[in-house]
């Protein structure tokens, strides 16, 4: 494993499941990042989504980034993780592998019961699970959970 500085990752060796870090992209030039169409780019904060075995032994993690944008539309990948008045959303919709390098700064940890939201939602993106009470989805039209509803046909 590469030589990293482990003082960042919260007073121990590697950053742990469900906590969350400022990750950089150290390939952006002039500000522009290598991101396509909807695709989340680096220099933000992101959620520690794998486990902790492979945390503490591979050079990647896997992620979720967050966003502050307001304009999302409501969707059952989006887990709005804010605390105080700090605004942030969870898109579980987009999981991503980086290296441990590129995890700078501490911020802070989701709690267990949040974390378990992010989980689900992951695993409804990846068709792991599927049984979603209907009444729980915004259907309006448009929407991720309006895609749901109707099988993920667009």
């Amino acid at each position: 494993m590469k030589n990293i500085d482990n003082k960042r990752f919260r007073n121990h060796q590697y950053p742990r499941r469900g906590e969350i870090y400022y990750v950089t992209d150290p390939n952006a030039k002039d500000g522009k990042y290598s991101s396509f169409g909807a695709e989340m780019h680096s220099n933000r904060f992101a959620v520690i989504v794998s486990s902790n075995v492979q945390n503490k032994n591979s050079d990647v993690v896997q992620i979720i980034y967050l966003t502050t944008s307001r304009n999302k539309k409501p969707c059952i990948y989006h887990v709005d993780v804010s605390r105080g008045d700090i605004f942030a959303v969870a898109l579980c919709e987009q999981v991503t592998s980086v290296d441990k390098s590129r995890i700078l700064e501490y911020k802070a940890y989701l709690k267990a019961e949040k974390m378990k939201e992010v989980t689900e939602a992951i695993m409804h993106t990846l068709g792991i699970i599927k049984s979603i009470p209907t009444t729980q989805l915004p259907a309006h039209e448009g929407s991720c959970a309006d895609l749901y509803m109707r099988g993920g046909e667009a």
